[in-house]
């Protein structure tokens, strides 16, 4: 398993990491460059997005760009943006997310197991060339060419309409 991001964060996962027993297991990589994480995304069969609540995702996005499988809180952006196809085919699970930002312990195990349980499922799934295409395929028109196309056809459209 790869864990990026900011090495303050990181500190508090490698306690956790130490105290399960599964250092070996697991590699910390910190901050990376947007290129690097391109990099990473497309060589990664599965990307956990384990915040939960997320109100943007972008990086989920960029995962399901890159054609990986994605976990993430079924709350805020995710639940938003993740297209409904990928959730039917279940290459996208949305698992039930927390209800307040300091969790009780019920609630936070519950999470976890919810999480693992995911992992797992995704784990167990082969990811073909193939499949790799068709998830991203779902997300293609999710781009800011797309949006500036549509925007300037809008403005297009209201000059037009004006005269």
């Amino acid at each position: 398993m790869l864990l990026c991001g900011a090495p303050s964060v990181e500190q508090s996962y490698q306690v956790q990491v130490a105290n399960l027993g599964i250092s070996e297991r697991v590699r910390f990589v910190g901050h990376l460059e947007h290129n690097e994480v391109a990099q990473l995304l497309n060589a990664s069969h599965v990307f956990v997005l384990p915040s939960f609540e997320e109100p943007f995702g972008l990086v989920l996005l960029e995962a399901l760009a890159c054609g990986c499988r994605v976990i993430a809180a079924n709350q805020a952006g995710p639940a938003e943006f993740v297209p409904s196809e990928l959730r039917v085919s279940k290459d996208a699970l949305l698992i039930p997310g927390l209800g307040k930002v300091d969790p009780e312990s019920n609630d936070a195990a519950r999470y976890e197991v919810a999480l693992a349980n995911a992992i797992n499922i995704q784990l167990q799934k082969p990811l073909s060339i193939h499949e790799r295409r068709r998830i991203s395929a779902t997300v293609a028109l999710l781009c800011w060419e797309t949006y500036v196309d549509r925007l300037l056809s809008e403005y297009d459209r209201l000059l037009r309409n004006q005269d």
